[in-house]
């Protein structure tokens, strides 16, 4: 990536404490600007006070990190704000927090967030307490939508010193509302050989994967489907982040793509990384 700025949207609560303090940390690794933004989303006849919610933010930024930052105020709808301030400064990541619980029976997620994270152009980092010492997940089904995410989560997993886990899900769907719960009718089971045969190639396709990213990690294959085993590998795992790929595209295909992640970032008991596919130039 060839932009330098790291883009953190806070609302001053709890929850974004969190994506100012890791999005301050990947500015730092990664030698690039912070900017904090906040947006005035509260309905009021007066005019708001732009210099008070600046000092607000500036404070909140300076007791949780001493990395320096730019803090931006604006009025809007906080999504749509950040959105296009985020294509305006070409940031490299935009960072939001997550709202809810963090575990696997709490499926809640910020409207924020998941709009941010559904059309964003660049990386979105959804921002949870995580721990700082855990490896880096990153979700593969061996298509080339996967490749940036690979690719983001081996310097992220260099640049922290971490583990790299490649996780491969075995699970097929029969429809594509499979991803998002269980059918009445399930696809016919494949015989056992040909389960062990499509496992022992997915192993070995995992380890020849890692073998090129220069560094350590491991390959894990799950039977489950993907917006249930990356949550549950990293909660077993204890893992600082999980990094899922998706297709850059708009409307339904991109929704379609879109929603498996989406699912990883509203389970997730850590932050999620959603990387962005780059959307193919015209011919």
């Amino acid at each position: 990536m060839t932009s330098s700025s790291v883009l953190v949207g806070t609302d001053l609560s709890d929850v974004s404490f969190a994506a100012i303090r890791q999005g301050a940390a990947w500015a730092e690794r990664h030698g690039a600007s912070l900017i904090v933004a906040h947006i005035h989303t509260r309905l009021s006849v007066a005019k708001p006070d732009t210099a008070r919610w600046s000092a607000a933010v500036e404070k909140a930024v300076r007791s949780l990190t001493d990395y320096p930052s730019e803090i931006v105020v604006g009025t809007g709808s906080a999504h749509a704000e950040l959105l296009e301030m985020a294509s305006a400064r070409k940031a490299r990541l935009l960072v939001v927090g997550a709202s809810g619980g963090a575990s696997l029976t709490q499926a809640l997620f910020g409207s924020t967030a998941a709009s941010v994270a559904r059309y964003a152009d660049c990386p979105v980092l959804v921002a949870r307490p995580s721990p700082e010492a855990g490896p880096v997940l990153v979700g593969t089904d061996f298509s080339d939508a996967v490749t940036p995410a690979l690719e983001l989560a081996r310097a992220e997993a260099e640049l922290r010193g971490a583990e790299l886990v490649l996780v491969h899900s075995m699970f097929e769907p029969s429809s594509p509302l499979d991803l998002l719960g269980p059918i009445v009718a399930s696809a016919p089971v494949p015989p056992s050989d040909t389960v062990a045969e499509r496992r022992d190639a997915a192993t070995t396709t995992l380890n020849s994967l890692l073998s090129v990213q220069a560094v350590r990690g491991r390959a894990i294959v799950v039977d489950d489907d993907p917006a249930t085993a990356l949550p549950e590998e990293a909660e077993k795992l204890e893992a600082s982040l999980i990094v899922v790929g998706t297709h850059g595209r708009t409307g339904l295909s991109r929704m379609a793509m879109g929603s498996v992640a989406e699912a990883i970032a509203r389970r997730a008991p850590c932050s999620v990384l959603v990387a962005r596919t780059p959307r193919a130039q015209p011919s």
